[in-house]
């Protein structure tokens, strides 16, 4: 391990906060505009439920992009996070964040069966309001529940056909590679930056490399024991090594392998397949001429 005189600064350009909800620290704002001091563009992701309790320091703090949870439209948000009202107050969060300028006014929405062909209308009430980015996620790998093929390929569809329009919506990272569809629901192309150019300090100080893993085993340290800078150029090997060399057989005969290097990190962590390549080669074959 390298002493930490011998070793360059982070050089971080960006600092979000993301929960649960961040709003229940204390400190937050304290600590949001010490890292804008320190010259680094902040952020926020919020359910946006409690948004009205802090509307006067959000617009004092200066934030360069927010990202606001729906999981569904109107009423099937409101059931889904068990709040009524819940919906609404999301749209009334996004037009505050316009009306104050905030940058980038982005939504957050994971696919789910039963809410997949809510993507639309929720595109139509988000750029309404004010918001400018929407990022679709695939159900997150701890839950037991995975998202069907079908429902998988209505995403995909309806991103693309959301970018034809001219809107800014992506497929996130957690859908692993995607073939001849990647230029056409996200950009840029497929790339995992977990331990490469992110990492997250959970709430007990641990260092992951991606904000939704919270395995022990994928530990790279705590900020309270070693110094954050040993602890991202000494350590991530998971992430940065050889990675193919760990991955099942049909991955590493995969053509795409070196492109996709297993897909997303979160999927592999919980032993779940990552592979989403196949349902993107259904709609590819679909949709392009």
């Amino acid at each position: 391990m390298k002493a930490i005189d011998d070793l360059p600064t982070l050089g971080c350009e960006v600092f979000s906060v993301i929960g649960g909800d961040p709003f229940l620290r204390d400190d937050l704002f304290e600590v949001l505009r010490h890292a804008k001091r320190k010259g680094m563009k902040i952020g926020l992701t919020t359910h946006a439920y409690n948004t009205g309790k802090f509307l006067p320091q959000i617009e004092k703090v200066g934030l360069d992009s927010i990202m606001v949870s729906i999981d569904g439209y109107r009423g099937r948000h409101d059931r889904i996070r068990d709040k009524p009202g819940a919906y609404e107050k999301c749209l009334h969060s996004i037009r505050f964040y316009y009306h104050i300028g905030i940058p980038v006014i982005g939504v957050s929405v994971i696919v789910m069966d039963e809410t997949v062909h809510d993507i639309p209308k929720i595109i139509e009430d988000v750029y309404t309001c004010g918001g400018n980015r929407l990022r679709i996620q695939p159900l997150l790998a701890g839950n037991k529940k995975r998202n069907g093929p079908q429902t998988v390929e209505n995403a995909f569809r309806l991103v693309f056909e959301a970018r034809q329009k001219g809107f800014d919506i992506e497929i996130s990272e957690g859908f692993g590679y995607l073939g001849q569809l990647e230029s056409r629901v996200r950009s840029p192309g497929f790339f995992c930056g977990c331990g490469w150019d992110t990492f997250t300090i959970m709430p007990n100080g641990n260092i992951m490399g991606c904000p939704a893993l919270n395995l022990h085993n994928y530990n790279e340290g705590n900020i309270k024991e070693n110094n954050l800078r040993q602890i991202w150029f000494n350590r991530f090997e998971g992430a940065r090594g050889d990675i193919v060399k760990d991955l099942p057989p049909d991955c590493k005969a995969c053509r795409h392998v070196q492109i996709c290097r297993g897909g997303c990190w979160l999927f592999r962590a919980y032993g779940q397949d990552p592979c989403f390549l196949p349902q993107a080669e259904e709609v590819a074959g679909q949709i392009i001429d």
